[in-house]
C-alpha cells in the first residue's frame, strides 16, 4: 500500500503513526503546495506525553490540522492554492480553522463517523461564501487501516474515571464507527488483542511498516 502513495499522503501518516507513539489521538495532517510540495505539517498533541515526568499534557485545541495550519508560512505561500491532507475527516473545529485560513481544498482519507464535519459546509450564510473543494476518502483500504490505528488506541487508552472532560468518550464513539467502518473496526480490535500495534511502537517501526502491516492483515482477516 505504502508505495502506491503519493509524498503529502505519506507524510500525513508519518505524522499520524507519530501522534500514536506519543500517546495522542492517532491523526495527522499537513498542508501541500500547488506543485505538491509540503510546506507545513502538524500531528494530534492533545494528550501527549512530555518532558521528564512523561506526564500527559491535556491540550484539548492541539489537533493535527490546526498545528499544520498554524505553521503554514503566509509570506511564501498562496493558501488558495494549497490542499490540506488529513489522515481523518476534520472536527468542527478544524473545519472551521480550515475555513478561516484560506485554504480552498482539503482531502481526507477517513471518515469519522462520529465527529467528522465536512457535512457543515453550506450550512449558514458564512459557510456558503467560500468555494471549498472536498476530496472523501478515495481508498477503502486505507480507510480501514487508519480506522483501526484509531480504534487500537481508543481500546487502549480508555477514558480513565475522572480524566479531563476533553477527552473523547471512547464508549460513544466505537459504536459510530463500527455501523460505518465496521472492517476497521474490527481491525483495530484484533490488533488490540494480540498486542502488534503496541509492539511496532516499542520498536520504533517506521509508518511505511505500519501501513503495510495493517494493510496485510486487513486483506488476510
Amino acid at each position: 500500500m505504502w508505495k502506491d502513495l503519493t509524498e503529502p499522503w505519506r507524510a500525513c501518516l508519518e505524522e499520524m503513526w507519530a501522534a500514536y507513539c506519543a500517546g495522542s489521538i492517532p491523526v495527522g495532517a499537513v498542508v501541500a503546495d500547488a506543485r505538491g510540495r509540503i510546506v507545513a505539517r502538524g500531528r494530534n498533541r492533545s494528550y501527549e506525553r512530555g518532558g521528564e515526568s512523561h506526564r500527559r499534557q491535556i491540550r484539548p485545541l492541539a489537533h493535527a490540522e490546526i498545528e499544520a495550519l498554524d505553521t503554514l508560512d503566509y509570506t511564501h505561500s498562496d493558501p488558495h492554492t494549497c490542499v490540506l491532507y488529513t489522515s481523518t475527516e476534520p472536527c468542527p473545529l478544524c473545519l472551521g480553522a480550515l475555513y478561516m485560513s484560506g485554504v480552498r481544498e482539503f482531502r481526507y482519507a477517513a471518515r469519522d463517523p462520529y465527529a467528522g464535519s465536512a457535512n457543515l459546509l453550506g450550512t449558514t450564510p458564512y459557510l456558503r461564501q467560500k468555494p471549498i473543494r472536498v476530496l472523501p476518502p478515495q481508498s477503502p483500504e486505507l480507510e480501514t487501516v487508519i480506522t483501526a490505528v484509531a480504534v487500537e488506541f481508543a481500546l487502549r487508552h480508555p477514558e480513565p474515571e475522572g480524566e479531563a472532560p476533553a477527552r473523547p468518550a471512547w464508549r460513544k464513539v466505537l459504536p459510530v464507527w463500527g455501523e460505518v467502518i465496521p472492517g476497521g473496526v474490527r481491525l483495530g480490535e484484533a490488533v488490540f488483542a494480540t498486542g502488534w500495534l503496541e509492539r511496532m511502537r516499542e520498536t520504533w517501526a517506521p509508518a511505511a511498516q505500519v501501513i503495510d502491516g495493517l494493510s496485510e492483515r486487513a486483506r488476510t482477516g
